[in-house]
């Protein structure tokens, strides 16, 4: 019988067994149901734990059991609207004569052992840049409403459920892992290699900007079973050593085995499992604070908090280039950008945030 640190640890037990068909423990009687749920629902993986929870003697009371089993019936019809969205688009854009890649969660969802087990919040696609206009007005014609940002995105929504992303590369221009992979459309493959590549440094982005979570790890441990053994080691490595996250790929390929492998390991709390856990899905705003602060830091920068500020009040490139799209086109008018921002970030409304991330700043050692 494993031991289990808190409901944390017994969720990741929890999606474990779901995913090898395996008999979970019973909750130990110290544990909260209810703490075990809202953590798989902070991680969105409270919807795979379901499934195990299914096969407990000792279910949780009925309010919450009924609360769980429709948050996991709201997966699988999201799966299935999803799921039929992502072919429609798939379609009408091949019936266009447009290119475009998928990337991200329709292209993991296959390597899980139910496709519904891995939610998304969106669906993503890679388009050609002079492919992205038209791209937008084929989802118009199937009823999105579509935002297009910066002149290299579209967003687009649809009711009930559907979002779309529409981008133009791999990553956004002020991301550092957008120099290490080929643009999409001149790569001169795009095979497992590439796929494995882009999902693991897509990982290692969210971790590094404000965590990330479960859900993640669980993606890099299907995505390590599936491809392992057929990558071009020697290349990956290469990419990733590049991308200076070799290190990060490694620990976080560990932690995947340790959690979800085929044989149970005993508890224990790394630093990046630790991190992990406090993240959440979608990270912290205070994760992305201490990160930027620690790169100031780490680059030798003296007076490091200083230039957080004024960063922060003057945004960089790549956020000016998204709230800012005539910059692009018209350089001249950095200047009058960054003062609009500045009034902006100012407001009386928003005060009460700075002052609180300046005191945090501040605190920082």
């Amino acid at each position: 019988m494993r031991e289990f640190l808190d409901e944390c640890d017994y969720l990741i037990h929890l999606v474990r067994c779901a995913i090898h068909n395996e008999q979970p423990q019973e909750l130990p009687e110290t544990f909260d149901f209810e703490r075990v749920y809202q953590f798989g629902v902070h991680h969105q993986v409270a919807n795979i734990a379901f499934y195990s929870v299914e096969k407990l003697e000792r279910k949780p009371q009925d309010e919450l059991y009924a609360k769980w089993e429709a948050h996991r019936n709201r997966a699988v019809i999201l799966h299935v609207n999803q799921s039929y969205a992502a072919q429609e688009v798939r379609n009408d854009f091949q019936a266009a004569g447009l290119r475009f890649l998928e990337v991200q969660g329709t292209k993991i969802k296959p390597l899980y052992p139910q496709p519904e087990y891995r939610t998304m919040s969106d669906i993503d696609f890679i388009v050609a840049l002079e492919d992205l206009t038209k791209a937008g007005q084929v989802l118009q014609q199937l009823g999105y409403q579509c935002e297009q940002l910066a002149d290299v995105e579209i967003n687009a929504f649809r009711k009930p459920n559907i979002h779309i992303e529409l981008h133009t590369e791999y990553f956004p221009e002020d991301c550092a892992y957008r120099s290490v992979m080929a643009s999409p459309f001149e790569a001169e493959r795009h095979d497992i290699n590439e796929l494995y590549i882009y999902n693991m440094l897509h990982i290692a982005k969210h971790y590094f900007w404000k965590g990330c979570g479960i859900r993640r790890v669980l993606d890099a441990y299907f995505l390590n079973l599936h491809y392992g053994n057929l990558l071009d080691r020697k290349y990956v490595k290469s990419v990733f050593k590049a991308a200076g996250v070799r290190d990060f790929t490694a620990e976080l390929s560990v932690l995947a085995d340790r959690w979800f492998g085929e044989v149970q390991c005993a508890p224990q709390r790394s630093e990046m499992a630790v991190y992990i856990l406090n993240s959440g899905l979608h990270g912290t705003a205070r994760n992305r604070l201490d990160n930027l602060l620690e790169d100031l830091r780490s680059d030798g920068t003296r007076f490091y908090k200083l230039k957080y500020f004024l960063q922060r009040i003057r945004g960089t490139k790549g956020t000016l280039h998204h709230t800012y799209p005539i910059l692009k086109r018209h350089k001249i008018l950095y200047p009058f950008c960054w003062l609009h921002r500045a009034c902006r970030t100012l407001r009386p409304n928003k005060m009460k945030r700075l002052c609180k991330e300046v005191k945090t700043v501040l605190r920082n050692k």
